[in-house]
């Protein structure tokens, strides 16, 4: 069972007697279980093991945020194993990741970043992607109108809310990477609800989060452009008052 947000806070906030001198949160080791199960493809499964964790350790600020940026991303890696069953996904990740946990995390966080900035090490030269583009990417994008995916009205928004809970109650950076994840899984959902005042607010956070560096400015002035945004004119201005200043680095000689 999944954990409301006010509930899941009060979890977080309550402090028993035991915790009121709380011990180091405990390493990675502790979510062993939950991603054996990812990888056997049971996202139900890792989920609940997750959950548990988080309500047997309340007032882990830190191990709850490490718990829910995995379930954010798992939440992400579920939608590409549905769209693509035969993939073998993320088993498949698992493997080019050296069978390293963590690894695997930072690559699917690694397809998140590359999806919104549809720039990445997937590219071909000059930033041009193949058709069809990686799965991974093609998820979020959704370029291909051959191939029935899976409606992302489907995909789980409650680890990635509760994430953007906890950096509203200030236990979270704006620019720590399970917000940047969280922001950018959900601004995709919110885009494919045609949501866009959400979509707008999660990007303005992440060309924040991101110290408003020319690739995410590009990305931000891009969405207002393919939805007809009023701020399109006004951004697309700044990008490229931005782009005329002397100091030119790589992103910005791309986004020119």
């Amino acid at each position: 069972m999944k954990i409301p947000v006010p509930v899941f806070l009060a979890l977080c906030l309550w402090a028993g007697p035991a915790n009121r001198c709380p011990a180091a949160s405990p390493g990675d080791e502790i979510f062993r279980e939950a991603e054996e199960a990812y990888l056997e493809g049971d996202f139900k499964l890792g989920g609940q093991k997750l959950e548990d964790l988080i309500a047997s350790h309340p007032g882990d600020f830190d191990l709850a945020a490490r718990a829910l940026h995995r379930m954010c991303l798992s939440d992400y890696a579920d939608l590409v194993s549905r769209d693509w069953p035969s993939g073998g996904f993320p088993r498949g990740l698992f493997k080019v990741s050296g069978r390293d946990h963590s690894r695997m995390w930072e690559s699917l966080s690694g397809f998140l970043e590359e999806a919104f900035l549809e720039y990445g090490r997937h590219a071909r030269e000059g930033g041009v992607y193949p058709f069809p583009p990686p799965r991974a990417l093609e998820s979020l994008w959704r370029k291909r109108a051959d191939y029935p995916l899976t409606p992302l009205k489907e995909v789980s928004t409650s680890a990635a809310d509760r994430i953007l809970a906890l950096r509203r109650s200030g236990y979270l950076e704006n620019d720590s990477s399970a917000v940047v994840d969280a922001s950018i899984l959900l601004y995709f959902i919110r885009r494919n609800q045609k949501r866009y005042e959400e979509a707008s607010s999660l990007v303005d956070g992440l060309v924040e989060a991101k110290n408003g560096g020319v690739d995410w400015l590009l990305a931000r002035a891009k969405f207002h452009a393919e939805i007809s945004s009023n701020r399109a004119e006004p951004l697309l201005r700044s990008l490229f008052a931005k782009l005329d200043k002397p100091r030119v680095d790589k992103a910005a000689t791309r986004a020119s």
